[in-house]
């Protein structure tokens, strides 16, 4: 699988009990990295499929979320690429 093209969404990637998590201090405590790194990261996880954003809240503000089943597949894709996440 091409890690540009977006995940498809199916039952092997995430499960029903898969839930999308909130925010970029979530996701930098996921993977690991600070939040300066996952910022460089941003275009190529929106590429992948693995975050996206949503209007939430009163009056509304754009919010990142992501489901941690994609996250970590795109994270075996690139490991098994040999590159460092």
């Amino acid at each position: 699988m091409n890690i540009d093209k977006p995940v498809e969404y199916t039952e092997e990637v995430t499960s029903l009990d898969d839930v999308s998590t909130k925010g970029w201090a979530a996701l930098c405590k996921m993977l690991g990295m600070k939040r300066s790194m996952a910022f460089r990261k941003r275009e190529e996880l929106e590429r992948a499929g693995a975050i996206y954003c949503t209007r939430e809240g009163r009056p509304p503000k754009k919010v990142m979320r992501f489901f941690p089943s994609i996250v970590k597949r795109w994270t075996g894709l690139k490991a098994s690429k040999g590159e460092i996440v």
